[in-house]
């Protein structure tokens, strides 16, 4: 009853955004072709903590029921910004 996908970003640089577009399209990919889970969840660590942090705010249309963000990034403000 499990299944696990992973993006790898259109970018091979620290692109924030080539990540969250990455992220959102393969959970749209995985509802169409496997299905809606019931729970979904995001982990990242570095670069994709970051990803995880600007995701969970922007919300738009994918539905995250839990997260493990690891960066250093998401410590600090200023950095963040």
């Amino acid at each position: 009853g499990y299944a696990w996908a992973a993006s790898s970003y259109s970018a091979n640089r620290y692109d924030i955004e080539a990540g969250v577009r990455s992220t959102e399209a393969l959970a749209k990919l995985f509802d169409r072709l496997v299905g809606r889970a019931d729970q979904r969840y995001l982990q990242g660590v570095s670069m994709g903590g970051h990803v995880i942090g600007v995701l969970l705010e922007r919300n738009r249309g994918v539905q995250w029921d839990g997260a493990a963000p690891m960066c250093g990034v998401m410590g600090d403000v200023e950095l963040y910004d």
